[in-house]
């Protein structure tokens, strides 16, 4: 049985399920594919999509695989990055307040504006032409593992 670590966040009503590339390449299955099974509301955990971290690339600080729930690919969401900024932010995989994301639109500037106590308060995000402030506004943040399937809280 494959055992992957997962973290399932809430980013202003979307949730999402995000997890490291080298717990995805555990996995053996195409992205897609790893959507469609673990998106499923009914018969697993249950998310909009599903973003991979994938490590610094020659452009960007960080990089993503974003796939909707439906097991199509998408280029950006807003309210995905916010929730992606935050992992990426808490497990270390970049310390800096402000970094760079590669995304299939393209290169995306993130700034976190506020942190106190270690807890992100606000940030901006690149959107394109216009640049968005909005207040962070995680609801529910779960640390999980998943036995192919079979979601076990760990709290």
């Amino acid at each position: 049985m494959i055992r992957i670590k997962f973290t399932k966040m809430n980013g202003l009503g979307n949730d999402f399920i995000i997890i490291d590339y080298e717990d995805f390449e555990k996995t053996k299955i195409t992205p897609s594919e790893l959507a469609l099974k673990l998106c499923n509301r009914n018969f697993s955990i249950g998310a909009d999509g599903l973003i991979i971290a994938c490590g610094k690339t020659q452009n960007a600080d960080v990089s993503w695989i974003f796939y909707n729930s439906d097991g199509s690919v998408a280029e950006m969401c807003g309210n995905g990055m916010r929730c992606f900024a935050r992992f990426v932010h808490d497990k270390g995989i970049t310390t800096k307040d402000e970094f760079s994301v590669e995304t299939l639109s393209g290169i995306k500037e993130t700034k976190f504006l506020c942190i106190m106590q270690q807890m992100i308060i606000s940030m901006s995000q690149e959107m394109g032409k216009n640049l968005i402030y909005m207040q962070l506004a995680w609801e529910i943040r779960i640390q999980s593992y998943l036995l192919m399937g079979i979601a076990k809280s760990t709290h």
